[in-house]
């Protein structure tokens, strides 16, 4: 098991040499460790807050030169001890990401072939250039920043875009490092984020060409593939005009979704999952939670259900048919939150969202230590929500019997019901549209009773609890339940101004319940009186006759 953090050396056989890597247990680390960058304490405050093109072009001749001790890697790189920093490599140390991106994007304005000169002039050493590309991209607020120094009317990603062609000019043509193929991945990564699609495909391509059209043996390059080439990026997916089917709340859901989304290799997932599935093939040695979740993603974008099927039977020996004859698997424990996902989105992309559900439950049966995370109840509520259809199940039994589930999951296994901003959204919906308040009025002690518990609630979560004790106290004024309503605002209103409010919600619908029942009474009575009127009448004239 390797620790969180430290420094290896992987040897490259072929080239007799030895690089070290910071890493962490979730991704390659190619930044700078803390004692290199404390050495340059004093550098950041030297450095403007904010940073433009034009500020750069007034300090653009500006060095500060600092020597400090070299890194295990230059050494093993045959560089010198006595190196002196450049002024990008000093802001490296500095960690100042986004003014070396607004340096390097203005010389390549003045200088057509400064990507080139970055390594031939010891601008930046090979390291150094990736450790740039990895702290810039895991820059927090990295698009608001990136908006900040970009020419106006100009995107952000285009900025990113730019250093991408710099960076090729900088690494030449001919196969790339490892190193080189961490540094594009992770620039797909960030188009990916971005919904800069065509800019992540041009970057992949540049990666199978390196590989002469030949998808390497690398893990992220593959999910990567699978992602631009064969449809595994649910986020990205057209609604399906058959089903209907969105795969995020509108509230939630951002603009990835584009009607020209498509799978341009769908002969490549069944060769690929035939390599994984090969004991004698080399990717049956590298497959990976991620790289799993990718390849059934792809199957349901394709529509391929039976082959997703296929696959759980013979990897964890489940199936929805009795009379399979399950074979031994290879696997010995259960699947994983972001595994499940996938089998359920791709299911419910495909109509299929009973099926899916009843798979969960054998999942769980078979592997009682599966972990449920909160973002796979996340994503079963979005997809019962974006399946319910209020004509087939009037009162809302889809998502009533997945609010139960999940409380069941937690209860059996002594854990609380955490409180969830985006699925008590997704339920709320349902409730609503059901106007069932007597299952909103079990969402306070189950899940919301945690809020009560904070000092001071953000706007979403009071928001949250105006929606629901709204729903319970409109139909409780409704029903004239007096009582019921009074004791359910003093019991769950979070503060003495929720209260009040509350309050006066519940007395303004108390009042035209007490109006509508008046009015109905008094027309009830006037037609009983006309009745009566019209009753007299005969008589009077029977009797003249």
């Amino acid at each position: 098991m390797l620790p969180k953090r430290g420094t290896i050396r992987l040897p490259f056989k072929k080239w007799n040499s030895t690089v070290a890597i910071n890493y962490n247990i979730s991704n390659a680390d190619l930044r700078l460790s803390a004692e290199q960058s404390s050495l340059n304490a004093s550098l950041k405050k030297s450095i403007k807050a904010n940073v433009t093109l034009q500020n750069v072009l007034k300090d653009r001749n500006k060095s500060k030169i600092l020597t400090l001790e070299p890194l295990v890697s230059e050494h093993k790189l045959g560089l010198s001890s006595e190196r002196h920093l450049t002024r990008l490599s000093a802001l490296l140390h500095a960690q100042e990401y986004i003014t070396i991106l607004v340096e390097i994007t203005l010389q390549s304005k003045l200088d057509e072939d400064y990507g080139q000169k970055i390594f031939t002039q010891n601008i930046l050493t090979h390291m150094e250039f990736s450790s740039f590309i990895q702290g810039l991209l895991n820059s927090s607020d990295l698009a608001n920043k990136l908006t900040q120094v970009a020419p106006p009317g100009t995107h952000g990603a285009e900025m990113i875009f730019n250093l991408y062609k710099i960076y090729l000019g900088a690494i030449g043509p001919g196969p790339l490092s490892p190193l080189q193929l961490h540094d594009l991945n992770q620039l797909i990564h960030f188009f990916i984020k971005s919904s800069q699609l065509r800019k992540a495909q041009m970057v992949l391509d540049k990666i199978l060409d390196s590989y002469q059209n030949q998808l390497p043996c690398d893990v992220t390059s593959a999910v990567h593939y699978l992602q631009l080439r064969c449809g595994a990026l649910p986020r990205s997916w057209p609604v399906n005009t058959e089903t209907g089917i969105k795969f995020r709340s509108p509230k939630s859901r951002k603009s990835h979704v584009s009607s020209n989304y498509k799978a341009f290799d769908k002969s490549f997932v069944q060769e690929f999952l035939h390599q994984l599935n090969n004991p004698a093939n080399h990717w049956s040695h590298r497959s990976s939670t991620t790289l799993e979740s990718a390849v059934i993603y792809s199957l349901g974008f394709m529509g391929q259900v039976s082959m997703i099927e296929d696959l759980i039977l013979k990897k964890w020996g489940i199936s929805l048919d009795t009379t399979t004859k399950i074979q031994s698997t290879k696997a010995t424990v259960g699947p994983t939150s972001e595994i499940l996902i996938s089998i359920l989105t791709s299911l419910a992309r495909n109509n299929q969202m009973a099926s899916a559900l009843q798979l969960i439950d054998l999942f769980i049966t078979k592997y009682p230590e599966v972990e449920l995370n909160k973002m796979f109840w996340r994503r079963l509520f979005q997809h019962s929500t974006g399946l319910w259809n209020p004509k087939k199940d009037p009162r809302g039994q889809l998502s009533s019997g997945c609010w139960e589930v999940m409380q069941q999951w937690h209860e059996t296994r002594g854990r609380q019901l955490h409180i969830d901003i985006i699925l008590l959204e997704e339920r709320y919906v349902v409730l609503r549209m059901t106007n069932n308040y007597k299952e909103a009025i079990k969402v306070f002690p189950q899940c919301l009773s945690q809020l009560y518990e904070k000092n001071d609630l953000t706007a979403k979560e009071i928001g949250l609890v105006q929606k629901y004790a709204k729903l319970i106290l409109k139909n409780l004024a409704a029903s004239g339940n007096y009582h019921n309503a009074l004791q359910f605002i003093k019991e769950w209103s979070p503060n003495n101004e929720l209260e009040i409010s509350f309050r006066s919600y519940f007395d303004e619908h108390r009042e035209r319940y007490l109006n509508r029942n008046k009015k109905k009474l008094e027309a009830s009575q006037q037609k009983q009186k006309a009745f009566d009127d019209e009753e007299e009448d005969g008589m009077l004239l029977g009797r003249l006759w």
